[in-house]
């Protein structure tokens, strides 16, 4: 890929404290970026007022991170602000009653407002809630872990989230996302984009607000430059669609995780894994597809490779220079007898192949012992 490519996205649908093996792949392809000089960013689309919270604990620079809602919300690079109960305007007369770390507020006896702190060791407020005199919840106001109310969550008299308001740092309105229901009482989802450059816009989904971010994102030339702009696409179960069905054209990869089939005993005819199956089955529109092993390469050359698309081979794992040169612990104090698997518990990782093994093991072993690390 070099040479094609000026500035690399790595384009992820969220990212959390609980990290698949996926966004630590991500976070490690980014620092090595950052090591060699080479422009790099993690995209990714969900919202959350704790997300750069999680980005800063990962070692994610904001000036190397982009998500969906900061871009719209005008919210990319915040200073940091600590809201705490007295920055809360509230009633003075309204009567205060603690709830552990957090207040109820009331009226004539009756709850108005709750606000509700982060945790013992952290005292900011994270949320204001608001109620009628009936005593149902109206309104949940959420801040942002950098100072400021992000969303505005409305509900319904049945308790329902009716409407979501997202607000840029200055207090406008960036986004609204609707909650209705057809006739059939599925979930529809609307999203208004308001003010943005001067228009306003809508969309029928969320795969369509994505797909306007991504054409957004890529033209923008404070953050782009002159380009050329290059995808790696995590996840492409979440994100294939919107990335080939973008107006702009880039060049964009399917980046592959796991095994792409469900039966390792047909390669050539099973059924593919549903993470990779819209994207495999869209293969001749990507630029390329990214395989782990030698052997992984093979099979989808064997499978697809009639469709002309480049299938490189990249390994996932990228070890820091810090820990490869770290001293090594002796092996007179090392555990002994003891095998540990670090995995997400999913049974595309099949734990349960060495469930099936280990009884063989402690058969030579007896002593031997098994740990699963993950969740």
């Amino acid at each position: 890929m070099k040479g094609e490519i000026k500035d690399a996205f790595f384009l992820n649908d969220n990212i959390q404290r609980n990290k698949s093996g996926i966004e630590h792949a991500q976070i490690k392809r980014l620092h090595l970026f950052e090591k060699y000089h080479q422009p790099a960013k993690i995209v990714t689309r969900q919202y959350s007022n704790e997300l750069h919270l999680v980005t800063a604990e990962a070692g994610i620079d904001d000036r190397n991170f982009i998500n969906l809602f900061d871009y719209f919300q005008e919210a990319c690079e915040v200073p940091q602000k600590n809201i705490r109960i007295k920055d809360i305007p509230v009633n003075p007369h309204w009567e205060r009653k603690a709830d552990g770390i957090n207040y109820n507020y009331y009226q004539n006896g009756k709850r108005v407002l709750y606000i509700r702190r982060r945790s013992d060791s952290d005292r900011r407020v994270i949320n204001i809630q608001y109620f009628d005199h009936y005593g149902k919840l109206l309104k949940v106001s959420w801040f942002d872990s950098r100072g400021f109310i992000s969303v505005e969550q409305l509900y319904d008299w049945d308790g329902k989230m009716a409407t979501e308001n997202y607000y840029r740092p200055d207090g406008t309105l960036a986004i609204q996302l609707a909650h209705q229901q057809d006739k059939r009482g599925n979930e529809i989802k609307t999203y208004h984009l308001f003010n943005y450059h001067g228009h306003d816009y809508q969309f029928s989904g969320f795969d369509q607000l994505t797909r306007f971010f991504l054409d957004e994102l890529v033209a923008d030339k404070q953050i782009c430059g002159e380009g050329p702009i290059g995808f790696i696409v995590d996840r492409v179960y979440e994100l294939g669609w919107a990335v080939l069905h973008m107006k702009h054209r880039v060049f964009r990869i399917l980046q592959l995780h796991n095994d792409h089939v469900n039966n390792p005993n047909d390669m050539l005819h099973s059924t593919l894994n549903y993470n990779y199956n819209w994207g495999l089955k869209h293969l001749q529109d990507w630029d390329g597809v990214i395989a782990l092993t030698p052997q992984q390469q093979k099979d989808l050359q064997d499978r697809f490779g009639k469709l002309g698309v480049k299938i490189y081979r990249i390994p996932g794992p990228i070890v820091p220079a810090a820990v490869i040169n770290k001293r090594h612990v002796p092996f007179k104090k090392r555990t002994k007898k003891q095998v540990v698997m670090v995995a997400r518990l999913s049974p595309e990782k099949q734990q349960d192949h060495l469930l099936k093994a280990w009884p063989q093991v402690l058969a030579a072993v007896p002593d031997a012992k098994l740990d699963f690390w993950g969740y």
